[in-house]
């Protein structure tokens, strides 16, 4: 629908429905492939709570990924057919991976004080500058290695096997990568 305001067309099944088929993307893949983070941060997230031995929080949120995902799968297959549910996936996936950490922020934070509110969890996830330094990195260096991706494959897809093609351009996005999130990695080795 962003696309759609952004060339300015009508969102309508009409207009969805052609971005969607076009022959040089796989629609269900490509949607699904935004939910992803979603899915990596519900995994540290999770295990965030278990370690703190609560498990309650991680399950309500997972309920409501399921009522979530179920819902947007209804709405999101009828009006975009197989790559809704891709759509419906990431929504729900990265509305959980939000929760998660909001509610984990505001856990941890009420274990330390006994108390906190909205206004100090806000605080926390925009104020802590070597946290949003790292993100930022991160974020730049993915979009990098990804757009790397997405430029390589199909070029080496005329001349190679696909699998090949696909391994060499990940190859090479890593590499792009890598410099932004070499001071985690050395972290991460030393560990």
């Amino acid at each position: 629908m962003i696309y759609c305001w952004m060339v300015r067309l009508k969102p309508n099944k009409k207009s969805m429905t052609k971005i969607f088929n076009k022959r040089s993307m796989n629609p269900g893949k490509g949607i699904f492939l935004f939910g992803l983070i979603g899915h990596c941060l519900i995994e540290v997230a999770s295990r965030a709570f278990y370690a703190q031995q609560n498990a309650l929080i991680p399950s309500i949120a997972s309920a409501i990924n399921l009522g979530l995902y179920v819902l947007y799968g209804i709405i999101f297959s009828k009006f975009l057919q197989a790559p809704g549910l891709g759509l419906a996936d990431s929504l729900a996936f990265g509305t959980q991976s939000i929760l998660l950490i909001i509610m984990l922020i505001w856990y941890m934070a009420w274990k330390v004080d006994g108390k906190t509110n909205l206004r100090q969890v806000v605080k926390t996830l925009f104020t802590q500058s070597a946290v949003n330094l790292t993100l930022i990195r991160t974020l730049i260096g993915s979009l990098l290695g990804g757009a790397i991706i997405l430029v390589v494959q199909p070029l080496l897809s005329n001349v190679l096997p696909s699998a090949l093609a696909g391994g060499i351009a990940l190859l090479l996005g890593a590499c792009i990568t890598l410099p932004f999130i070499w001071k985690e990695m050395r972290i991460f080795l030393h560990l």
